[in-house]
C-alpha cells in the first residue's frame, strides 16, 4: 500500500530502540546468516515435524505472507510463459532431417 506506515506505539518503539542494535541491520551477510540460523532452528525443534527442507535449492527471506504468495505465483506464471514460448519456437523452427 502506498504511503503505509506502522501504527505508532511508544511501548514497542522504546523496546526496539533499547534492545536492537541498529548498526547490525547494515551487516553484509545479515539476511543470509538469519536464513541459515532460522533453518537450523526450525529443523532442530521437536515441536515441528517438517521433512525434506534440505531439498530446497536456496533459503529466502520474505517480509510477509503476501510477498511470499506473490513470489510463488510469479515464479509459477513465469514457468508457464517460458514453456509457452519454448513450444512456440519449437513449432516455428523446421525439424532437422535425420
Amino acid at each position: 500500500m502506498k504511503g503505509a506506515r506502522p501504527i505508532p506505539d511508544k511501548t514497542s518503539y522504546n523496546f526496539i530502540t533499547k534492545n536492537i542494535n541498529g548498526k547490525s541491520i547494515y551487516e553484509k551477510n545479515l539476511v543470509k546468516d538469519f536464513c541459515n540460523s532460522y533453518s537450523d532452528w526450525i529443523q532442530s525443534s521437536k515441536l515441528n515435524n517438517l521433512q525434506n527442507l534440505n531439498k530446497f535449492k536456496s533459503l529466502q527471506f520474505v517480509h510477509g505472507t503476501k510477498e511470499c504468495s506473490f513470489i510463488t505465483l510469479l515464479c509459477h506464471r513465469l514457468k508457464i510463459i517460458q514453456n509457452a514460448i519454448l513450444n512456440y519456437f519449437r513449432f516455428l523452427l523446421p525439424k532437422s532431417p535425420n
